[in-house]
């Protein structure tokens, strides 16, 4: 056989044609190790390929880097051309099903001859142990070897592909079919356990919900810290859990997150005991090299590496330092979500696959890093472990404060203390606002020390999160006094803070909820419960009862859902349209419930309620569809409203995008956006712009001034439309600083180019206000009452 790589460059392949075309071969298989996870990208590559070598069998997934020669690439595409003299490629390529049976499905297809099974598999949300399974229960002794594919670590979509068939949610087996095929395989692994034993106690194969009977992702952010859910799930692949199967370690990556259930590569089953594991250097260098010079006693023509992603990204010249060893061996190979390897699904692993036809390279040798780049990796790692316990000890104190935080509340509440009193300052976000984080982080920190001045003996101050603050007493005291001496204090003695040569005083109001005789798991489910009975009602000081019947409330939250549910089943969701009056007539949808008695209900009485439900995406999605079907054969333009939860929602931009298609709604649809909303996420939302825009959509930055009014922002983003807010418009007759701050607003867009329309224009007066500040667009019931009809 011979062996031929490259990156993709059409100039490189011509090369690779020139060189073979006069070979004498039987069968050409292809591998594409594809770092661009584009599918046009990935097709377009395989039509290149068919052009040079159209009898070629072409298969490929996608990867987090990519190997050639002992050299990583990222973003890259590596081409494997591999020409048999004596030896035939099946490809058996289908959608994932059940996947012990697709298992079996891909065992079946072994013939007395098969020397070989390469797996390629989908990356996300795939439970490749039940695949293992199936393969197993009929095969006994073919080699497996092959990974599950990658995105370059962003966990969102992934590709196998055979010839110009393409899926993310694939099975891809490639089978050596010959009588004089040498086959060599080996694993490397080298991660250690470290931490506490734990227990799996609730799970589903590869879907953990509970470990030590607390949520998965908690147990998580628990040992590797709060910010952990900003880095998932890419730091659960770099810290597994590792069990032991049959005394062999095995570890599981996390790669994908449901709720607070963490999804797995493999199967984790209740019962079993893991610990966290973390990449030990010396001993994944010295099992590679053990494995390499094993390799090196067999005939290679051809060498393929599969590796875990973790190897490259948990500390960068790792993976250099291993794939140096083979520097002087050609070879090809990428990094993916998850290894196939003997009858065993793997992660955090290296595997070699060597292939001969009976030829052999010469001078095969390793090449041996020096001894100064592992020391100074062993003490990158020693440094790794004094942070990571020095983090330990501080994963029980807030970083503002200095006060004991949620965890060690968690950890103290379990005493079965005698009640507790929970703290919340009000409108505490107003202060972010006004004045800024770095007051808002002094208002917190005097907070705290006043607090501890109230303290009795038995009695413990938490600060649990934002602006709430818990004290736990384990001694019978009279908990409304203690309250009351606290708010009344504040009340009496604003909050006096200097930061620099500035100097603020400000007016705290606090909220305080009190629990008393409540086993200890519960109190802070009931402190909740009468904090949120406290803000409805607007008393100071709640004490949970259930006299207070603060489950019923909870409950009319179930019942507004129920409500939203089948007003949804029955198709009783509808748009309703108000007139925005401009140079080019548009009108806002806005959504309605027509209830059981053939009234319009406001969204303000359900919004809220399902906001974190999938009944707010479905609301979402029903307005798009009819509101498009609607204007289809209308001339007019036509304003959606999007929140962050839409547009950070893959499967709503793209219905978005599909109805824009359907109903011929190209360059007629505006999406609204709050301006708090898009702020948030700067990321988020300057890539739904570029996506919406290639259809023609304008957007529109909705309520602008009932948030951060940032201009730098509307630079830069530069929205179609500035709708400013109605608490701004509707007293511009009667408030001279809104007038002050709406002229500003407009002097600013028309400098950018930008739009601007006026929201809760209620009457001629603020219309020719309006008119006169220069306004392009004006809507409120003065323009138009809203209705069903156009």
């Amino acid at each position: 056989m011979k062996q031929y790589s490259c990156t993709f460059d059409e100039r490189n392949i011509k090369e690779i044609f020139e060189k073979t075309k006069n070979l004498n071969y039987k069968t050409l298989l292809v591998q594409i190790y594809c770092g661009v996870v584009i599918k046009s990208y990935i097709l377009g590559v395989v039509s290149t390929v068919k052009e040079y070598f159209p009898n070629a069998k072409i298969v490929g997934i996608t990867t987090d880097g990519e190997i050639i020669n002992s050299k990583i690439t990222q973003n890259d595409v590596v081409l494997s051309f591999s020409f048999f003299e004596n030896t035939d490629i099946e490809i058996e390529f289908f959608q994932k099903g059940n996947l012990f049976e697709d298992g079996k499905r891909l065992a079946s297809k072994i013939k007395k001859d098969t020397k070989l099974l390469i797996i390629f598999a989908s990356g996300i949300e795939f439970n490749a142990d039940d695949l293992i399974e199936g393969i197993n229960f009929i095969n006994d002794n073919v080699p497996v070897i092959g990974a599950l594919a990658g995105d370059n670590a962003k966990f969102r979509k992934t590709y196998v592909f055979y010839e110009n068939e393409i899926t993310e949610n694939g099975v891809l087996g490639v089978f050596f079919n010959s009588s004089g095929l040498d086959v060599y395989i080996d694993s490397s692994f080298g991660w250690v356990k470290f931490g506490r034993r734990m227990k799996i106690t609730k799970s589903d194969k590869n879907i953990v919900y509970e470990i030590d009977e607390k949520n998965a992702f908690d147990v998580y952010s628990y040992y590797l810290g709060t910010e952990i859910k900003n880095y998932f799930p890419q730091i659960g692949v770099e810290f597994p859990l590792i069990k032991t199967i049959n005394n062999l370690d095995v570890a599981r990556a996390v790669v994908g997150i449901r709720d607070k259930a963490l999804i797995f590569a493999g199967a984790l089953n209740e019962g079993e005991i893991v610990n966290f594991g973390i990449a030990e250097i010396s001993k994944v260098l010295e099992n590679s090299k053990r494995i390499f010079q094993k390799l090196l006693r067999h005939k290679i023509e051809a060498l393929f590496v599969f590796s875990c992603m973790a190897r490259r990204r948990f500390v960068e010249k790792l993976s250099f330092l291993e794939l140096q060893m083979l520097k002087n061996i050609p070879n090809t190979g990428f990094f993916g979500y998850g290894e196939f390897f003997n009858g065993r699904f793997l992660n955090q692993t290296l595997n070699v696959l060597a292939l001969s036809e009976g030829g052999d390279l010469e001078n095969k040798e390793l090449y041996i890093p020096k001894n100064d780049k592992v020391t100074t990796i062993e003490s990158l790692i020693h440094l790794v472990d004094v942070a990571f316990n020095e983090v330990r000890q501080k994963l029980y104190i807030d970083n503002v404060t200095q006060l004991p935080n949620k965890a060690a509340f968690d950890e103290d509440v379990l005493r079965n203390p005698y009640g507790a009193v929970l703290f919340d300052i009000k409108k505490f976000s107003n202060i972010n606002d006004k004045y800024g984080e770095e007051v808002g982080d002094e208002v917190l920190k005097n907070l705290a020390k006043i607090l501890q001045k109230f303290i009795i003996k038995n009695a413990k101050l938490y600060r649990i999160s934002a602006d709430y603050f818990i004290v736990l007493f384990f001694e019978k005291c009279n908990l409304g006094m203690f309250a009351y001496s606290v708010i009344e204090y504040f009340y009496n003695n604003p909050l006096k803070i200097k930061i620099k040569d500035e100097e603020y005083e400000i007016d705290l109001d606090l909220y305080a909820a009190l629990v008393e005789g409540v086993e200890g798991r519960k109190i802070k489910i009931k402190a909740d419960m009468a904090l949120h009975y406290a803000k409805v009602t607007k008393e100071n000081i709640v004490k949970y009862s259930k006299d207070l019947k603060i489950e019923e409330k909870i409950n009319k939250e179930i019942e507004i859902l129920n409500f939203v549910k089948k007003a949804i089943m029955e198709n009783r969701v509808i748009p309703v349209f108000q007139m925005i009056q401009k140079d080019d007539l548009s009108f806002e949808a806005l959504v309605r419930i027509i209830d059981e008695d053939g009234k319009l209900v406001s969204p303000f009485y359900f919004l809220d309620s399902i906001k974190n439900t999938r009944y707010y995406d479905e609301i979402t999605r029903i307005m798009i569809e009819k509101s498009f079907k609607i204007f289809q054969d209308l001339p007019h333009k036509l304003s959606i409203n999007f929140s962050y939860e839409d547009i950070q929602n893959e499967k709503t931009v793209e219905f978005l995008l599909e109805k824009i298609e359907k109903f011929n709604m190209q360059n007629r649809v505006i999406i609204e956006v709050l301006e708090t909303d898009s702020i948030s996420e700067y990321d988020v939302f300057e890539n739904f712009v570029k996506k919406v825009k290639k259809y023609g959509v304008e957007i529109a930055i909705d309520d602008f001034g009932s948030g951060y009014s940032n201009f730098i922002y509307l630079a830069n983003i530069k929205p179609d439309y500035i709708k400013i807010d109605g608490s701004l418009i509707k007293s511009l007759d009667e408030n001279e600083k809104f007038y002050k701050i709406v002229k500003t607003i407009v002097e600013f867009a028309k400098e950018m180019d930008i739009r601007v329309i006026a929201e809760f224009v209620k009457d001629e007066k603020i219309y020719e206000i309006c008119k006169k500040l220069g306004i392009d667009g004006m809507q409120g019931y003065f323009i138009h009452i809203p209705s069903k009809d156009i």
